[in-house]
C-alpha cells in the first residue's frame, strides 16, 4: 500500500494516505522554487514573505498534521514528482 500523501490536483487539497485531509495548498505570493532561501539554521525561508516553508519531501502525512495542528497558516513545498506525494485526478471527499 501506498505511504505518503495525496495531492488533489483538481483543488490542490492535501491529504493522509488514508484520505484524511491535511490542508488546502494555496500561496497568495504565488510561491516558486525560486522564492526559496535558507537562513543560519538551514530552515527554507520564503523571499516574499519571510515564512518558513516546510519540505514535504522529508515528512510523513503525521507530521504534517502536527505541524498544521500547530500552525494552520503553516507553508509547504510539494512537487508531485515527489515519492510520497500520489496525485489525485478526481476530486477527493474530506474524511
Amino acid at each position: 500500500s501506498f505511504d505518503g500523501m495525496i495531492i488533489d490536483i483538481s483543488n490542490s487539497n492535501l491529504f493522509t494516505d488514508e484520505g484524511g485531509f491535511i490542508k488546502a495548498l494555496h500561496c497568495p505570493k504565488k510561491f516558486s522554487w525560486n522564492s526559496l532561501q535558507k537562513n543560519e539554521e538551514g530552515a527554507s525561508i520564503c523571499k516574499e514573505c519571510s515564512k518558513v516553508i516546510y519540505d514535504t519531501s522529508k515528512l510523513t502525512d503525521e507530521d504534517m498534521l502536527k505541524i498544521v495542528e500547530k500552525d494552520a497558516s503553516a507553508c509547504f513545498a510539494l512537487s508531485p514528482r515527489q515519492s510520497n506525494v500520489s496525485v489525485s485526478l478526481h476530486p477527493m471527499q474530506n474524511k
